[in-house]
């Protein structure tokens, strides 16, 4: 979906953020893990590494080989796994900041080595699909996502696997892929997100039609949304109604300069593909509107 490239970190933030459920364990979160609760002990011996955590200090890689070393000589630590746990969120997102993508996947498949728990695997696999994406490898994204679909996944996880599966046939030109995918998902209404995204689905696989009725219900729950914007312009370009394309394409700049979109793309590699796509949709709306709306 296109949206700010502040607010796409976001989701992916939050969808990182299952890896941490495990660090639940070491404070007790869940009383039905109440019995797997660290010993006094055991957290004596490892405290000091979540104090580097919480320090101002940031986070590298030899800081978690070594805690991972720590983990493989004892593997019955459930301190140490909920510390593993924050530490591999951490480095999560500190990737998703930085670009460091290639190196946290590494870290991940290393950790899959150390759990293979189905509920991990699930976690790990949608971290990766997302990480790969944001990084352009789409072709391996896809992969990842088609592999969770063939797990045991809750209704809400499926949903969002479905979602991003949909979006990343996408970004990678599989237009059909993406239109049989979105297809799949129970409730394409249930956000302005999703309803941009199925806009400019529809509007590739040439049904225009369905594609102005999803723009026009994105844009009602989300007047920012800039994708929902732009494919009813494109839409109505092609019913020869350049004045209320214009309208939405003005829009769109307009959002674009308040959400410094493209000065945070400016930011970003363009050889990464999904970067590149962000960026394509970006120059479209300026030369849509240099052909159809200069006075």
């Amino acid at each position: 979906m296109f949206i700010a490239f502040t607010r796409y970190r976001q989701i992916e933030y939050l969808l990182m953020k299952k890896f941490t459920l495990i660090v639940s364990l070491i404070f007790g979160c869940f009383s039905t893990y109440a019995q797997l609760e660290p010993s006094k002990e055991d957290l004596a011996k490892y405290g000091h590494l979540m104090d580097y955590i919480d320090s101002k200090r940031p986070l590298n890689e030899a800081f978690i080989r070594k805690a991972d070393s720590l983990y493989r000589l004892d593997s019955n630590s459930l301190a140490l796994k909920g510390i593993l746990g924050e530490l591999n969120f951490k480095l999560i997102y500190d990737s998703l900041r930085t670009d460091r993508v290639a190196q946290t996947i590494g870290l991940i498949n290393d950790f899959l080595t150390l759990d293979t728990s189905a509920s991990y695997k699930i976690d790990a696999y949608f971290s990766l699909a997302s990480l790969y994406r944001y990084g352009g490898d789409f072709k391996s994204s896809i992969q990842y996502y088609e592999k969770l679909k063939l797990l045991s996944l809750e209704d809400n996880m499926l949903t969002g696997v479905l979602n991003n599966l949909a979006s990343t046939y996408n970004y990678a030109g599989q237009n059909l892929k993406a239109l049989q995918t979105l297809k799949q998902l129970p409730d394409i209404y249930q956000s302005g997100g999703r309803g941009s995204l199925a806009a400019d689905i529809y509007l590739k696989n040439g049904l225009k039609d369905s594609a102005l009725l999803f723009a026009n219900y994105a844009i009602e729950q989300d007047t920012n949304n800039i994708r929902a914007y732009t494919t009813k312009a494109k839409v109505l370009l092609t019913k020869h109604d350049k004045y209320n394309a214009c309208v939405c394409l003005t829009k769109a700049s307009q959002l674009i300069n308040t959400k410094k979109t493209e000065a945070l793309l400016n930011t970003r590699d363009k050889k990464n593909a999904f970067v590149a796509a962000l960026y394509k949709e970006v120059t479209d709306i300026h030369t849509l509107m240099k052909q159809n709306c200069a006075k």
